[in-house]
């Protein structure tokens, strides 16, 4: 594949004057040799978002390409590999049409670079992979777009101004997918959908919550309510004559980030409620409302709270909580994804049906099961997947986080 006397060997060489380009990266904590085998392994039917864009596209007529390979005959073709290094696609067309047009076949960069005929899309997608000085890799995927003359110009352009929000979808769609690949052990040792975060968990939450201005008490005391509404309170002397018990649990941020094995002291669930919130229940108690100082509340099954790992904490890792984590009391539940483990708890509710966050269901679930990843209450999980996981990085940082890093 020579370029006149040089090798060509990348998409660019191949298209040097495209009009049209986006660019897309992301590192991925597996060895190249690992990402490459995903890469040429993935075919377009186990990209979860862009299997409905593609159906969306064809009209819901099943596109003939959504079974083949990435790297395969598909909407594009290979035109170069350097395994575990490069490999970059292309095809020739006219995609601005309703039924896109296919035009002359090519099987190499050369091929695609002497093609001149006017009225054509010349455009590829090629992959690179680097090797982070980590042990990782980072890969980028770049999508060029050469018009052969002025009419396909003028053709693509609207077309291009159309599809490229969904076009940077698919390509992220790509990347994430093949970071899942080339790192399933990760993925099925933690929870579905979440990645392990390297260090301690900054505080995290909904901004409104985050922000609310409240004092810790010196004296903390929980208020309980139970039969027709009468209340009583726990006070710190109430709670410490509990069985004390300290446990190492996960905990799962709905944002797809995961830390795993803090150290919690506090005391078992189970022993809360047998002891001090039992007597305030009735037959018809079914579910639990905690609240917190910062006016987060959650609304929790009682049979989900009395399995063995659910705490009311009152220390992490070795540490009175803090302000950050939840002082004075902070529920675990590592079931359940992080918005349901309410900070600052200051009150309980035994109540006989659920109580609806004003958050449900369009930011949360109402069970907010992390095994069946239960994220928020409108379906869709994967789409949600994909969403909270694109922005993971992003929410880290602004919680305080400057280099978020995963494994």
């Amino acid at each position: 594949m020579r370029y006149g006397s040089v090798m060509m060997t990348t998409l660019a060489e191949a298209l040097p004057r495209s009009r049209f380009s986006e660019r897309h990266a992301l590192d991925i904590e597996a060895s190249p040799d690992q990402v490459w085998s995903a890469l040429t392994a993935l075919r377009w039917s186990d990209l979860r978002l862009t299997t409905p864009l593609m159906l969306l596209r064809g009209m819901g007529r099943t596109p003939t390409a959504r079974g083949r390979r990435v790297l395969g005959r598909g909407p594009v073709v290979p035109l170069h590999l350097h395994a575990p290094w490069y490999a970059a696609t292309g095809a020739i067309g006219r995609p601005w049409q309703l039924r896109p047009e296919r035009g002359p076949s090519v099987t190499n960069l050369q091929g695609i670079a002497d093609f001149a005929e006017p009225g054509w899309l010349k455009y590829g997608m090629d992959f690179a992979l680097e090797e982070l000085p980590s042990g990782g890799t980072r890969v980028a995927t770049t999508t060029l777009c050469e018009p052969t003359d002025e009419s396909a110009l003028r053709r693509f352009r609207p077309y291009w101004l159309l599809i490229r929000p969904f076009s940077g979808l698919i390509r992220r769609d790509l990347l994430h997918t093949i970071a899942r690949r080339a790192r399933p052990a990760v993925h099925n040792d933690v929870a579905p959908g979440q990645r392990v975060l390297i260090g301690p968990a900054p505080r995290f939450g909904l901004p409104q919550y985050l922000c609310t201005p409240f004092a810790l008490p010196v004296e903390p005391v929980i208020t309980v309510t139970g039969r027709a509404g009468r209340a009583t309170t726990l006070t710190r002397q109430d709670l410490g004559a509990l069985p004390a018990t300290t446990k190492a649990l996960d905990l799962h941020c709905v944002m797809t980030w995961s830390v795993e094995g803090t150290r919690w002291s506090g005391w078992s669930f189970a022993d809360l409620w047998s002891q001090l919130l039992a007597p305030h229940a009735d037959a018809t108690t079914t579910g639990v409302v905690f609240t917190g100082l910062d006016g987060a509340m959650a609304s929790i099954p009682l049979a989900l709270l009395l399995r063995d790992d659910v705490m009311l904490a009152h220390t992490r890792d070795g540490e009175p909580l803090g302000r950050a984590h939840g002082a004075p009391y902070r529920l675990v539940v590592p079931q359940l994804y992080g918005y349901k483990n309410i900070k600052h708890v200051c009150r309980i509710d035994l109540v006989d049906h659920h109580v609806c966050s004003p958050h449900e269901p369009w930011i949360m679930h109402r069970l907010g099961r992390v095994a069946p990843e239960e994220r928020h209450g409108l379906g869709l999980n994967r789409l949600a997947r994909l969403a909270h996981g694109l922005s993971r990085r992003r929410t880290l940082r602004s919680y305080g986080l400057s280099d978020p890093r995963f494994r």
